[in-house]
């Protein structure tokens, strides 16, 4: 007798058409082991157990090369690695900052004022 390999479509009645597993059967009897309906004609399975762990690899490794190498790049550039090198305000140019400039008196102001005084 030939091997022909089936899928059971007796969906949310059978079991084994709901875990969409593909059923080694018969040419004469090729139905359901379960519920006893007609198998849809299915490829024969392969074992795919074998792949999964390469092409799992396969992708998730230059993933997580490429996020260090960018988490180190971030690190570096926000100065986590050298705190200290970055550059600071220098402090004895005064308390002055750009957003505040010193008051700027008009020359006819000052000399009104040396005049009356």
């Amino acid at each position: 007798m030939a091997r022909k390999y089936g899928r059971c479509a007796n969906y949310g009645e059978c079991a084994l058409a709901d875990s969409h597993k593909v059923i080694d059967a018969s040419e004469d009897s090729f139905v359901c082991p379960e519920c006893g309906k007609p198998l849809r004609a299915a490829a024969e399975p392969t074992p795919a157990a074998g792949k999964k762990p390469v092409t799992m690899l396969g992708w998730f490794l230059p993933l997580l090369l490429l996020l260090l190498v960018g988490g180190g790049l971030a690190a570096w550039q926000l100065g986590v690695f050298f705190p200290g090198s970055s550059p600071q305000p220098d402090k004895a140019a005064g308390n002055v900052s750009p957003a505040q400039p010193a008051a700027v008196v008009p020359a006819p102001v000052v000399a009104a004022k040396q005049a009356s005084g």
